[in-house]
C-alpha cells in the first residue's frame, strides 16, 4: 500500500507525510501486522499536545511495525533531519495484561544540554532535570545515549550516559564553579555520577587548580535536600588548595 500525500491538521498540530505499508499475516482476511515506512515532510504539535512546548520539525524518516493482537507498536528507527533535534530514536509501546508499557531509546552524536532540557518535560525525572539545569552551563553532550522506561502505576525510569564538555559546572554551593570542564555523565535509577577528565577551579588565592579525576555522586536525586558526595583530586599551588 502506498500513501503519496498524507495531510492531517487539527488543533493539536499538523503533519505532512508520505508512506508505504505492508500487511503481514493477512491470509485469514484481517492482517496480523502492518509494517510502515514513513517520510515526514513537516510536523508541528501545539503546546501541551505531547510536550510542554510547541514543536516544529522540518523532516524525519521513520520505520515501525504495528501488531494488532496483542496491540504493540515497535519503532525500528526514527531519524530526525531537523538540525534543532539531532537524534535517532527507537522503541516500543505495548498493551500488556497489567497496562501500557513504553520503552524509548535515543542517541545523538552531539547535542546541547539546552536542547535536551527544552524537550524534557518538567514533570518527568524532575530531580535530574533540575540539577542539570541549575549546575551545568554551556554544556554539550557527545555520543549521548538516552533511555526512558514507563509502565502503568510506576515512576518513569530515566537513563543518560554521555561524554560532556561544559563552560561551567557547580559541584556544590560552598565551592567555586569549575570552568573548561570535560567528563563523563551517567544518570540511572535516580542516581547521578559525574567524573571529570579535565576542569579548572579558581579559588580566592593561589591561582587555578586542575581537577582532572574529581568525581561527584548524588545517590538519590529525589531526596530533599539532596546529598552529594564529592571527591576532589587536584593539582596546583598549596595556597590555592588551602583557600
Amino acid at each position: 500500500l502506498a500513501f503519496d500525500d498524507i495531510r492531517v491538521e487539527s488543533p493539536l498540530g499538523r503533519v505532512e507525510a508520505q508512506a508505504t505499508a505492508q500487511l503481514g499475516g493477512a491470509d485469514g482476511g484481517w492482517p496480523e501486522t502492518v509494517a510502515v515506512q514513513m517520510s515526514l515532510g513537516a510536523l508541528s504539535l501545539a503546546e501541551g499536545a505531547v510536550f510542554d512546548r510547541s514543536v516544529a520539525l522540518s523532516g524525519a524518516e521513520a520505520a515501525f511495525q504495528i501488531a494488532l493482537e496483542p496491540f504493540q507498536v515497535t519503532l525500528g528507527a526514527l531519524t530526525i533531519a531537523d538540525d534543532s533535534l539531532p537524534v535517532t530514536l527507537s522503541g516500543r509501546v505495548a498493551a500488556e495484561a497489567d497496562g501500557w508499557r513504553l520503552a524509548l531509546d535515543a542517541g545523538s552524536e552531539r547535542v546541547s544540554l539546552d536542547t535536551v532540557l527544552d524537550w524534557w518535560p518538567e514533570t518527568q525525572a524532575p530531580g535530574a532535570r533540575r540539577w542539570l539545569s541549575e549546575n551545568m552551563r554551556g554544556t554539550t553532550l557527545h555520543g549521548a545515549t538516552f533511555a526512558l522506561r514507563s509502565a502503568l502505576g510506576q515512576p518513569v525510569a530515566l537513563y543518560i550516559d554521555s561524554r560532556v564538555t561544559a563552560r561551567s559546572v557547580r559541584l556544590g554551593s560552598a565551592l567555586p564553579p569549575l570552568s573548561a570542564a570535560e567528563g563523563h555523565l551517567v544518570i540511572h535509577d535516580n542516581r547521578l555520577g559525574l567524573r571529570l577528565t579535565a576542569a579548572q577551579m579558581v579559588p580566592s588565592k593561589g591561582g587555578a587548580l586542575e581537577l582532572a579525576g574529581s568525581e561527584l555522586v548524588i545517590p538519590d536525586l529525589r531526596a530533599k535536600p539532596s546529598r552529594a558526595e564529592i571527591a576532589l583530586q587536584g593539582a596546583g599551588a598549596l595556597t590555592a588548595v588551602l583557600s
